[in-house]
């Protein structure tokens, strides 16, 4: 099987779903901060994109902050208050409606590909550090249908990697 665990539709349905006055209060904060950058006047050291991926990298997407405390020293606190409308709207429909159904085809290539006895094959799946984040992640939903899932950090191998490097270094030994 090749291919994804989502269709495009499934993807863009939480960005369809937002009003337009939303969608522009998004597309301008964003050209605000753009600007800042150029600018150099971007302060907000605490939600720096590289502690972002160090958040993913290191295992704990949960550091990942709101968009209302991402913004909130540029903001009103009324637009604060849209921005938390918004944060709960992406969390309800970009993340956790979409990890459950990413579950539901997961679990079923999964059964499958078992079905079909083919224990020589191997899937892999990857998905965004969103998708890893909070009560109701990909994983919950995983674990939910009672996968045993294992965490590995980016700086630690896939153990069917650690498995196929020792065989090869059996093969080199024989020859």
């Amino acid at each position: 099987y090749q291919g994804g665990i989502e269709s495009v539709a499934q993807q863009c349905l939480p960005f369809t779903s937002l009003s337009s006055e939303k969608v522009n209060l998004l597309l301008n904060l964003t050209l605000m901060i753009h600007e800042l950058k150029q600018k150099g006047d971007w302060t907000v050291k605490d939600f720096d994109l590289r502690k972002i991926m160090n958040s993913y990298k290191c295992g704990d997407p949960d550091k990942i902050p709101p968009l209302d405390k991402y913004f909130s020293s540029l903001v009103t606190r009324d637009v604060r208050t849209q921005l938390k409308d918004i944060d709960k709207h992406f969390n309800e429909h970009l993340m956790f409606r979409r990890n459950e159904l990413m579950a539901e085809k997961i679990d079923g290539l999964l059964k499958n590909d078992r079905h079909k006895n083919n224990a020589s094959s191997r899937l892999f799946f990857a998905v965004g550090a969103g998708h890893l984040r909070r009560t109701k992640s990909l994983i919950y939903y995983l674990r939910k249908k009672g996968y045993n899932l294992t965490h590995i950090k980016y700086t630690e191998d896939i153990p069917i990697t650690i498995q196929r490097r020792k065989e090869e270094e059996e093969e080199a030994r024989k020859a």
